[in-house]
């Protein structure tokens, strides 16, 4: 908790970088090579972050879902009301 100043400064600072560097390394591509494959380093780095963001992240909401269903499989809520949905509500 007391680190969350500094670790955001530091997530902001590191993202940075990419946003400058993108345009120079985007240009430098394009005049060596072309644009075919500026476009295809484009999609193969969009590929590549995809593929880490779904098969490589999870997402916290999801596990609270699955957590309290099973809470409520005996077929209700914590309440005892059978026609409640078995699914997390936000």
């Amino acid at each position: 908790p007391d680190d969350v100043p500094t670790i955001s400064a530091l997530a902001n600072t590191i993202s940075a970088a990419p946003i400058l560097l993108a345009p120079v390394l985007g240009g430098w591509i394009a005049d060596l090579a072309g644009y075919r494959v500026l476009f295809a380093v484009a999609l193969a780095l969009f590929i590549a972050g995809w593929s880490f963001m779904h098969w490589g992240v999870r997402e916290p909401r999801h596990e609270a879902v699955y957590s309290r269903a099973s809470v409520s499989d005996s077929g209700g809520d914590m309440r005892g009301d059978s026609t409640a949905p078995r699914f997390a509500q936000d």
